[in-house]
């Protein structure tokens, strides 16, 4: 080949290499904040489901002591609430298991009990306030949980799981467990 044959082509190698390495630094840093956007994403959900859980905790308990229709509908609409928002921040965590179903299930049952409830223009009865009551304390015991569970990660005692696999030999996180597997 002659002389010119082979600059040209160590040229087009060359520039081929640089834009290839250009590309690849510049993937590698939008993969970084894709990966960082779905840490923040994957904590905001769960600390919505903490906040809902919340809620749907203290208006089943204070739906227990409404005096009139209007404000036992008013209280009931606020769990029904609270129950549908801490299903949609749970639908968006990346994980699912098994408890994380039970707390769904559960979510589910007060919610439908309390819009239930809600939609009668009666005063609940003794039956059904001490469904109220029992549903109220799960919820309460849910979301005691689920406070200790946000406290251990803030504090790094826990991380947040991850849809992304991680390879079988690098192990960044040797001494924290993981939410799922906490849950």
């Amino acid at each position: 080949m002659k002389r010119k044959y082979k600059i040209i082509i160590g040229t087009y190698t060359l520039t081929a290499v640089v834009a290839l390495g250009a590309y690849s630094f510049a993937a590698g840093r939008q993969l970084r904040d894709y990966e960082l956007a779905a840490k923040y994403s994957a904590a905001r959900a769960f600390e919505e489901t903490v906040q809902s859980v919340d809620s749907l905790s203290m208006a089943l308990e204070k739906c227990r002591y409404a005096t009139d229709s209007e404000m036992k509908s008013r209280l009931c609409a606020d769990a029904f609430a609270g129950a549908l928002a801490a299903e949609t921040a749970m639908s968006t965590l990346p994980f699912s298991n098994y408890r994380l179903e039970q707390l769904n299930a559960f979510l589910n049952l007060a919610g439908d009990y309390a819009y239930t409830l809600g939609r009668q223009s009666k005063q609940p009865d003794e039956e059904q306030l001490q469904l109220l009551s029992e549903l109220s304390g799960r919820a309460g015991e849910f979301s005691k949980k689920l406070r200790e569970l946000q406290g251990s990660i803030n504090s790094g005692e826990l991380l947040m799981d991850s849809r992304q696999q991680p390879l079988g030999n690098v192990n960044e996180n040797a001494g924290a467990g993981l939410l799922s597997e906490s849950l």
